[in-house]
């Protein structure tokens, strides 16, 4: 040991004494620092991390190891002391560990110095710690990897200008060997895994039993035949240790969530449902063997999410992860016939251009005769979620205690339907769909009383109802029943899908009928909508759209400020626990809630427009006038910036509602969103469409948004289910 000690501390004065060395440490940090903030997609990116780096820090790190340990033995060799060194009563693995341990302390210097870059973040926002420690220590992992290798290096080269060129080629083929174990790719999430560790222990040990290997074949003599066997046998025994001790560690899956917010691990309330689980389950994960950028980031949290799960059930869970090449292979097919798992078009740059590529993301769980599929990961809803409600949904005892959710017809239908003015069957929305994964989902005719099986309505757009109509509405919530309201002053993705027949569904306008002619309107009146949220303890003016000017990516595709986003970090959300897991939302052309204070309802908002956000207020009419008999769209429209508090989006309302039909009353329980559109198909589209080569970061910000998640966090929230979140 002391040999050791002292060969490392000659080895790091070595280095810390050549104005060669600081010039390579100067280099580095200058590198580090201006990769990431000298790019402009650092400020309009909007987010506080290194995700810069995340690609071009391992190359600076093979280049900064291999300039500082180019001079490790060769330089013994250039001035004679080799010979001298190998002939002291010093033993190889002192001398060499002792060499590596000074590289290694230098470089961990450098990488010190780097941190400078954390002062940086600190000072223009409020970055995840946890997440930036998770960074750096799976940079100083690599790096602790690397260095033994270009210390084999250094031992077998006669030169440093040899050392330096091959270290270098060895560290890219290093690294690129790691791609292919998506090595460093969890330090990068936040997540502390031992999977990633154990690559770079593997290539510690392959270089240092390598570089003792060289050093030591110097020392042969012909009759130490046997010596010489033992010591290949070692080396051999060495590599095959540390190539199984990888194999197992990534079996093993073990990882520990360092970010803040736990984004890359289950939740606690996840981990109770999946650890009921008492019977074994086999989870199948189809992933397409290439995969665009604008899915990348939902990818990997899918396998993230699967080995999460795969961890907290132990052996209960049977994880296998396919991944079909194309559609037409017998892979893919095969996928498709027995798992039911469909490709999705999706809209990708390649050298060819801009083309739709098809894409596998989806999942099929089995647990007995019982399966569950989970056809494509759409954005809007967690992937957490989404597995842990597959999963759950398995377990007979509870399959059996579904909760009875009703769809109103209104002018909205959201259940499959013939409409006249389309001449066509339309399907139902896939809001409803993945809500039938969960819950038992019935129709509710809007002209009839509702049944007391019900334990939640789902109201889109109750001002479309007509007087009649809302009486029955009325009367459930008079008897304690429990509703979403979904209103919206300009549904515009709706817009879009009837523009065709000149149609325009909109509060403000008059009744829509789904039998009519094209041309007709219901001779139907609608109800007084007003009156009805009045009672409610709000404000809801059904002609007043808001307007944000706030973006969370200034160089996302430009849009209407009437897209409005709403962010964590500009504290949109109320804390409550029906937000739980939801940090970004994205909504169209939204309403204005106000809260009457003088109401004896208990009104509580859970959805604004966030802190200090340029805001204001149009009127439908400036949108959508009718000119001649027909509608056209305003595509600039003026911007007055208000100076009003801002509205709120969606609010949750407790207490007894007024009603002279209903003797014993109870008290309801009801959350109104000021947006339909965050439920319609469109959006599910909408991320398909994306271009996001001028702005990488946006698909993170897109694979963030849980709109879906959103209202079904807020139906568990109305039936008391409070497990999934």
């Amino acid at each position: 040991m002391r040999a050791m000690r002292v060969i490392c501390k000659r080895q790091l004065m070595s280095l810390l004494a050549n104005p060669l060395g600081y010039v390579f440490m100067l280099v580095f940090v200058f590198g580090v620092n201006a990769t990431c903030f000298f790019p402009k997609a650092f400020y309009i990116r909007n987010i506080a991390d290194l995700g810069l780096l995340e690609t071009s820090m391992p190359w600076f790190l093979a280049l900064l190891v291999s300039a500082i340990s180019m001079s490790a033995w060769t330089q013994e060799r250039e001035h004679g002391t080799e010979e001298l060194l190998l002939t002291l009563p010093v033993r190889l693995r002192d001398a060499v560990i002792g060499k590596y341990l000074a590289i290694t302390i230098f470089f961990s210097l450098a990488l010190i110095a780097a941190m400078s870059s954390v002062c940086v973040l600190m000072y223009l926002g409020e970055p995840d710690l946890g997440l930036i420690t998770a960074n750096f220590i799976g940079w100083w992992f690599k790096g602790v990897g690397l260095a033994a290798l270009t210390l084999f290096v250094s031992v077998s080269v006669s030169s440093q200008t040899q050392s330096f060129v091959v270290s270098l080629l060895v560290c890219v083929a290093a690294l690129m060997i790691g791609d292919q174990w998506q090595w460093g790719q969890a330090f990068d999430r936040g997540m502390f895994a031992l999977g990633d560790l154990s690559i770079s222990f593997a290539y510690a040990i392959v270089g240092l039993s390598l570089s003792l290997l060289i050093l030591a074949s110097r020392r042969w003599r012909p009759e130490q035949r046997t010596e010489r066997v033992w010591q290949i046998v070692a080396l051999v025994a060495a590599i095959v240790c540390a190539i199984n001790f990888t194999r197992l560690s990534h079996r093993s899956n073990w990882q520990l969530d360092m970010t803040a917010a736990g984004l890359s691990s289950l939740s606690e309330d996840a981990q109770k449902i999946v650890q009921k689980i008492e019977e074994p389950v086999v989870m199948y994960v189809v992933l397409s063997e290439y995969i665009p950028d604008e899915l990348s980031v939902r990818s990997r949290e899918l396998l993230d999410m699967a080995a999460a799960l795969n961890k907290s059930m132990g052996g209960l869970l049977s994880l296998e992860i396919i991944r079909p090449k194309d559609p037409l292979t017998k892979t893919g097919r095969a996928v498709q016939e027995q798992y039911k798992v469909e490709p999705r078009q999706v809209s990708t740059d390649t050298v060819a251009g801009r083309q739709s590529i098809d894409v596998f993301l989806g999942v099929h769980v089995r647990c007995g005769k019982e399966q569950r599929t989970i056809p494509f990961f759409t954005n809007g809803m967690s992937i957490e979620y989404e597995l842990v409600r597959a999963i759950r949904g398995l377990s007979r005892e509870i399959s059996k205690q579904q909760h009875v959710i009703g769809v109103v017809s209104t002018e909205i239908e959201m259940l499959e339907h013939f409409s006249k003015l389309h001449d066509d069957m339309l399907p139902e929305w896939r809001f409803i769909k993945e809500l039938r994964q969960q819950y038992d989902v019935r129709e509710v005719l809007p002209d009839m009383p509702y049944h007391e099986s019900l334990e939640a309505v789902i109201v889109p757009m109750p001002s479309g109802l007509t007087a009649d109509q809302l009486v029955h509405l009325e009367d459930y919530l008079a008897r304690g029943g429990k509703a979403l309201l979904l209103e919206d002053p300009l549904p515009i993705l709706l817009m879009n899908e009837f523009q065709r027949f000149n149609v325009a569904i909109a509060p403000s306008l008059p009744r829509y009928d789904r039998y009519a002619e094209v041309g007709e309107e219901s001779v139907e009146k609608k109800c007084d909508i007003q009156t009805f949220y009045q009672k409610l303890g709000i404000e809801l003016p059904v002609d007043k759209i808001a307007w944000s000017i706030f973006k969370p990516d200034a160089s996302l595709p430009s849009s209407n400020y009437e897209m409005v986003w709403l962010r964590d970090d500009i504290h949109s959300f109320a804390n409550v626990d029906m937000l739980t897991g939801v940090e970004t939302m994205l909504f169209g052309y939204p309403g204005m809630i106000r809260i009457n204070k003088s109401s004896s309802m208990d009104v509580a908002p859970l959805v604004n427009l966030g802190r200090e956000v340029v805001w204001g207020e149009n009127t439908f009419d400036t949108y959508l006038p009718k000119v001649e008999g027909r509608f056209k769209f305003n595509k600039n429209p003026s911007y007055v910036q208000s100076s009003k508090d801002a509205p709120y989006l969606a609010v949750s309302v407790r207490g007894e509602f007024e009603s002279e039909r209903v003797a014993d009353k109870e008290r309801c329980r009801v959350i109104v969103v000021s947006d339909l559109d965050i439920a319609h198909d469109q959006f599910f589209k909408m991320a398909g469409n994306l271009n996001v080569a001028s702005s990488p970061d946006f698909q993170k910000i897109w694979a963030s948004v849980r709109n879906v998640h959103f209202l079904a966090n807020a139906l568990d929230d109305l039936v008391g289910d409070t497990e999934l979140r």
